[in-house]
């Protein structure tokens, strides 16, 4: 059989269509958000340089749209407050912001002498393997060579105003702002040449220089800059003149004509006035220097300057005002903002795909390489706990978050055990002990990240052991330091991984151990919640295959480390203390066993007391109790055993030397009796606390016939674990 073939043709037109439809389909998704711009700044200005930070601060608060600017100046600009300020910016800022920094004060570093004679100021200091090498005396001199930063020279900002020279070493302040969320970030570093300081801000940029950052300094790294004899630096006058709209130099700045002055313009203008300044080529000339491609590397080149032609181009588009931008987020699967557990779930259910699969997700394509795999892995998991928004937003809406209250869910996200109770006299300083985070009646789960959080310094976390057998296949952990015992939290994250299937029923998910490390001062107790916490951006902290949120309850779990009230106990054997005999009021209990008997005829109320004195070595005494006995028991029946009852010591003060003195009461048809006396050691005290005093009395009374009739006989017993009379909360402030 001949089967006729029908020939079609396709035209061209269609099959430019099919393919560009082809190829969108192997695009991934960008993925970016459209947040707002928002203006930060952080002025520095030490005592002496004024001048410049007021005109700075005038500047940006008159002319720029800045939604903060904060000022240290004189003795606010200490190195605490610097590094506060810092923290509190990065509490604030989006990775859709602009920050700018500028410090004008004195630095230390390499200085050129003469020839090749470099010498290293003070506080400079030279850096060793660890990158914290200690400070090398100013005076020492380096000759035929050159240490520059290249080999490991450490300057620093110097700040004044604790009254102190504090150093801000160029590697502390990179650490400072290496996790600090930006669209861009200028750093300005002046300080110029008074009473023979110096500067050396151009050192600062091997550190600082990184992507999206532009770097400014008035000097290179191993010459001064400098200033006027009215106080203010030449570089940076210019620099703030050439961004102030009331100034010609303005106008002069702005090469493009475009109404504004970006900060490579700025640069330029400053750069170039003081070029032309006679004062500062007859001191030798000053060389400002800018980087902005984040290669660490200015117009520098052993010694001399140079031009690298790749920086320039950030500052030149870049002026300071706000708008909205896309901020492109690497590993944001859904597009929410956050890079966390929900992108890594979406990741993992399209593992090993192409896309042919079925279950193909172009967004989890983050290296756009038409696979799904473990490369796309690296980025997600180089990105994860990242946000474009402020550091501590969410968007949880449970409160049990962060409470010790609970959502009314089937699903159960808890601590267990719930309570972790231990006491001084059990268990000691430096023990361990385990909890286990447990996902309770859990349906279709892929994935699950939380933060647990506890008082810092109460107890520290050692070690994770993470529940790998969830799933057959998994992603992480995608934290790979997820113990903060500085901050006191964990923070960790797991996902299944395609062909995995969702997991259902109760599993604990982590095992974590703690040590304990604060003993409570004696008679209190030390504790701490143990919250759990959802991600950023999530609301509850387990999710199914599609990432969607499993809502669940909280139940958060309590530590608890507890010294047992202090006791003192009524021993059977005696010492002499400030010239009194007595018996010992001990801080354990003695084996002798003693009886102090009150008979009288008829049948009595039998009634015992104490009454509480302060000794010293003199001797005197004075009375803490009001002259009549306190903590009163009694027995109108026949009976014997334990008896307690309190009082509030009101607390006195003490000297080294002083004891307290116990004496007990009786009162049987009479006045009341003193039957038994006891004394302390020597306290080494300041005082005797205010506390409430628990009295723990072995009484008896006895009604029995005698041959002269009827009597009643009142019994004290002390000094054994059966006859254990004692006294609770006897809380006194040991001298150091």
């Amino acid at each position: 059989m001949v089967i006729q073939m029908k020939k079609t043709f396709i035209s061209p037109s269609i099959i430019l269509i099919l393919m560009l439809m082809l190829t969108l389909t192997l695009i991934p998704q960008v993925i970016s958000v459209d947040i707002e711009t928002n203006l930060y700044a952080l002025i520095v200005a030490d005592e002496e340089f004024l001048a410049d930070g007021n005109y700075a601060y005038a500047v940006l608060q008159n002319y720029y749209n800045f939604k903060d600017v904060v000022y240290l100046k004189s003795s606010e600009a200490t190195l605490a407050n610097v590094v506060a300020a810092i923290n509190s910016l990065k509490e604030k800022t989006t990775m859709g912001d602009m920050v700018l920094m500028y410090f004008t004060t004195h630095g230390r570093g390499l200085r050129h002498e003469k020839g090749d004679i470099w010498k290293l100021e003070d506080l400079a200091r030279l850096e060793t393997n660890s990158d914290e090498g200690s400070e090398i005396n100013g005076s020492q001199i380096y000759e035929g060579g050159y240490p520059s930063e290249m080999y490991g020279v450490d300057e620093c900002l110097i700040l004044k105003g604790s009254g102190v020279e504090e150093p801000f070493y160029d590697d502390n302040f990179t650490a400072s702002i290496n996790d600090m969320k930006y669209y861009r970030l200028i750093v300005i570093l002046t300080g110029c040449e008074v009473a023979n300081e110096t500067c050396f801000s151009g050192g600062f940029i091997d550190d600082l220089s990184s992507p999206n950052r532009i770097i400014i300094s008035a000097s290179n790294e191993t010459t001064l800059a400098y200033s006027s004899t009215e106080g203010y630096g030449f570089f940076d006058r210019a620099l703030w003149s050439a961004l102030n709209p009331e100034e010609t130099a303005f106008f002069e700045a702005d090469v493009n004509e475009n109404g504004k002055i970006s900060m490579k313009e700025a640069f330029d203008y400053a750069y170039n006035y003081i070029q032309n300044l006679e004062v500062i080529r007859q001191r030798g000339g000053q060389t400002p220097w800018l980087d902005d491609d984040g290669d660490k590397f200015p117009t520098f080149l052993w010694g001399e300057d140079w031009i690298d032609y790749d920086d320039g181009a950030l500052a030149s588009e870049t002026y300071l005002e706000g708008g909205s931008i896309d901020v492109l987020l690497k590993g944001d699967i859904n597009d929410d903002g956050y890079v966390n557990y929900l992108d890594g779930i979406l990741l993992g259910a399209a593992f090993n795909s192409t896309p042919n699969d079925p279950n193909w997700n172009p967004s989890a394509d983050l290296n756009e390489d038409g696979y799904i795999n473990y490369l796309d892995a690296i980025i997600l998991g180089a990105n994860f706990g990242q946000s474009v928004f402020p550091s501590g937003s969410s968007s949880n809406n449970c409160p049990s978050a962060y409470t010790l209250e609970t959502c009314s869910h089937s699903t159960v996200l808890k601590v267990q055990p719930a309570e972790s109770i231990f006491y001084t006299n059990q268990t000691s300083v430096g023990e361990t002990f385990t909890i286990s985070i447990i996902a309770e009646d859990v349906s279709d789960l892929y994935g699950w990240e939380f933060t647990l959080e506890w008082t810092a310094g109460v107890i520290n976390c050692t070690e994770e052991t993470i529940n790998y057998a969830v799933w057959s296949d998994y992603q992480g952990p995608w934290l790979s330091n997820p113990i903060d015992n500085v901050n006191g939290k964990y923070h960790q994250s797991l996902t299944a991984k395609y062909p995995a299937e969702p997991f259902t029923g109760t599993t604990c998910l982590v095992n974590l151990t703690f040590q304990i490390t604060q003993a409570p001062p004696e008679g209190s107790t030390i504790s701490t919640n143990l919250t759990i916490s959802p991600a950023q951006g999530t609301s509850y902290c387990l999710a199914d295959e599609t990432a969607f949120e499993i809502p669940h309850s909280f139940n958060h779990g309590t530590y608890q480390y507890t010294s047992p009230p202090p006791k003192r106990y009524m021993r059977g054997d005696q010492h002499t203390i400030n010239s009194l005999t007595a018996y010992i009021l001990g801080k354990n209990q003695s084996n002798i066993a003693r009886l102090q008997s009150i008979g009288d005829y008829g049948s009595n109320l039998a009634y015992w007391g104490i009454r509480v004195w302060k000794r010293t070595a003199e001797p005197e005494e004075t009375e803490i109790t009001n002259g009549t006995p306190v903590a009163q028991v009694s027995r109108n029946v026949n009976g014997y055993g334990i008896q307690t009852a309190t009082w509030n010591c009101p607390g006195i003060s003490l000297t080294q030397t002083d004891t307290i003195i116990i004496r007990v009461y009786c009162k049987n048809g009479g006045p009341w009796t003193l039957i038994a006396t006891f004394t302390t050691e020597q306290l080494n005290a300041t005082n005797l606390q205010q506390a409430t005093w628990t009295i723990h009395y072995w009484t008896q009374r006895n009604y029995v016939r005698t041959e002269e009739g009827w009597m009643t006989t009142a019994n004290y017993r002390w000094g054994t674990i059966t006859y254990n009379s004692h006294i609770e909360n006897f809380l006194t402030q040991i001298i150091e």
